[in-house]
Parts: C-alpha cells; sequence; structure tokens
C-alpha cells in the first residue's frame, strides 16, 4: 500500500496556525494585559493543543462516518473539492460540523488556557493556592455572568471566544477565496 502525503493540506494547515497564533496572540494580550511575549506563548500553546487534538478527532471519527461524508473529507483535504454531487443536505451537514468544530475549538483553547495559566503563573503573593480555590468557589453566578459580558473586564472566556471567533472568520474568508479562485480556474 503507497502512503500518500498531504503536503498542500500540511502547508495550509500552518499557514492556518500562523494566522491563528498572531490574531489571537494581539486579542489575549490586548485584553487580558499579557506580555507581547507571553500572549504569543499561550495563543501557540492553546491553538497547537486545538489542532493536534482535532486531528486525533477526526481520524478517530473518520472510520464510523458514512461513505459520502468520508469521501468528501477526503476529497476536500487532498484534492481542494468537494466530490459531485453537492446538495443541500451536504451543505447543512457543512455549516453543522464548522459550528460543532468552532464550539468543540472554543473549549478546547478555553481549557488549555485556564490549565497552562495555572501551572505557569505562580499564585499571587497575599494568596495561597487554597484561598484561590475556595474564592473561586464561592463566586456569585450572577457576578459571573455580568463580568463575562463586560466589555470593560472581559473574562477569559469571553476574550478566548472573540480571538477564537476573528481567527475562525479570516480562516474561513480564506477558504471562501482560495475556493473561488480554484473553482474559476478549474
Amino acid at each position: 500500500m503507497n502512503n500518500v502525503l498531504p503536503l498542500q493540506a500540511i502547508l495550509w494547515q500552518l499557514f492556518f496556525l500562523l494566522i491563528a497564533i498572531a490574531l489571537e496572540g494581539y486579542i489575549l494580550q490586548l485584553k487580558l494585559n499579557l506580555s507581547r511575549k507571553a500572549s504569543i506563548d499561550y495563543a501557540m500553546a492553546i491553538n497547537l493543543i486545538t489542532t493536534i487534538l482535532g486531528w486525533f478527532s477526526f481520524f478517530y471519527l473518520l472510520p464510523i462516518l458514512p461513505n459520502y461524508i468520508k469521501y468528501q473529507a477526503i476529497g476536500y483535504i487532498f484534492l481542494d473539492r468537494f466530490t459531485p454531487p453537492q446538495t443541500a443536505t451536504l451543505t447543512l451537514e457543512v455549516i453543522l460540523t464548522l459550528s460543532i468544530i468552532f464550539m468543540s475549538a472554543f473549549i478546547v483553547k478555553l481549557q488549555s488556557l485556564k490549565l497552562l495559566q495555572r501551572f505557569l503563573e505562580p499564585p499571587k503573593e497575599n494568596e495561597s493556592a487554597e484561598d484561590q480555590k475556595n474564592k473561586l468557589n464561592r463566586g456569585n453566578r450572577l457576578s459571573s455572568l455580568k463580568s463575562t459580558f463586560s466589555l470593560s473586564n472581559p473574562s477569559k472566556a469571553t476574550v478566548i471566544l472573540v480571538a477564537n471567533a476573528l481567527s475562525s472568520s479570516v480562516i474561513v474568508l480564506i477558504l471562501l477565496v482560495r475556493s473561488l479562485r480554484v473553482h474559476n480556474n478549474g
């Protein structure tokens, strides 16, 4: 059996990673008051974790997908296009899949950021780790909800959501332009 190396897919993945790291690093620096280096480090780590988990999930789920979805996914990754026939059902499935990917990436990025900050940042000087844990457990849900949607002091979840939305939107825009270019040339 011959091995096929999807070099074009790998290069596009690297390009999209660079875009996501740059955009999300900028948002992290701007909204979480991190240094430029720390924000890029966090953005790089959370995007690499998300990408690795995403590809593992893809290869885990691929064998259990229906054949027509499997052929569409492989056709898009290797050939840059969906294989005919394209139906309204396929379009709906693509939109649903992209929504699931977006929300999954958001959750993975948020949890990765929280884990990285827990392990890499020292606890505040006047609070022990136990005090911080108790403080988090006592938090009022209403104040937590208010702080999530506050523009002046955004929570990590809001910042990650905005950063993920920005990078995902730019990547989808690039994919659309690329798709239009491929269809016009081919």
